[in-house]
């Protein structure tokens, strides 16, 4: 059976309702707009006084904010579609729980941003279990806590590894970006589900942006770009070429510049 939803996306969440309404709410269509401005409007900020600068991807990475009227097929998923929901749902976790654990190690503004909109991408994948009556797997939202085994590992050996230095730190936010693009290109060739595929390229887009922004970290840091573990080389070069993507219908702020020697928070536009 077919049935008619209005979609929004906005930073990421997926919100679902019945035809004739909107999905979201004026109240949570402000509070976004609020949360994309304290983010995105940051530009670019210090290094821990360390003399060169950082860069932010922006609370969302420049992401979008869209809403769109599309068709939810509520028809039985596959085995292979059901399992992509609840393992991109945990990657999204894993996503924000890491880059939680890295910002309070490092006070570094670049985690903060992203595990917001991490947190975001996570919901936007639970809307899906709901909408197609998946038993949810987090069932304990509690950093580090996983069902799947494998990410219950990930975590731990990709926090020690970032804790090590704020360079590393980086290169474990690229790694997981790397994974997810790589995952969610994978569930996009998978499924045969509109409302799924649409998620998926949208939330594809954002750790696409992520992986841009950690990216030039390691680059202002080393000199040298991410090596990529997942995709192909050519894939990688071709995702740092591109500016930002936003969606359709999407909104960006201008990255500010901050000062030479990375002593002072730059001032972007909404």
């Amino acid at each position: 059976m077919k049935k008619e939803y209005i979609v929004g996306i906005v930073g990421g969440l997926v919100l679902v309702g019945g035809v004739g309404a909107y999905a979201y709410s004026a109240g949570k269509d402000m509070a976004y707009r609020s949360a994309m401005r304290g983010g995105m409007g940051q530009g670019e900020k210090a290094l821990m006084g360390g003399g060169y600068r950082q860069y932010e991807g922006g609370m969302f990475g420049g992401e979008f904010m869209h809403r769109s009227p599309i068709t939810t097929d509520t028809s039985a998923l596959s085995e292979a579609e059901t399992a992509g929901l609840i393992k991109m749902h945990e990657e999204e976790k894993l996503a924000r729980d890491v880059y939680t654990a890295l910002g309070e190690k490092w006070g570094a503004q670049v985690f903060t941003n992203i595990a917001q909109s991490e947190d975001q991408h996570a919901d936007a994948v639970k809307s899906l279990l709901t909408a197609h009556g998946v038993t949810d797997p987090v069932t304990d939202d509690v950093r580090g806590v996983f069902a799947n085994q494998d990410l219950a590992k990930l975590y731990t050996d990709l926090v020690a590894r970032g804790q090590s230095s704020i360079v590393e730190a980086y290169r474990v936010g690229a790694y997981i970006e790397d994974l997810d693009i790589a995952d969610l290109e994978k569930e996009i060739d998978a499924t045969t589900h509109e409302d799924m595929k649409f998620v998926y390229e949208r939330l594809q887009k954002g750790s696409e942006n992520h992986l841009r922004a950690f990216n030039r970290n390691i680059e202002i840091a080393t000199g040298e770009p991410y090596d990529p573990e997942f995709m192909s080389d050519d894939t990688f070069e071709s995702i740092v070429e591109r500016e930002n993507g936003f969606g359709q219908g999407g909104v960006r702020g201008d990255k500010g510049n901050g000062m030479r020697d990375g002593s002072e928070r730059g001032m972007g536009r909404w």
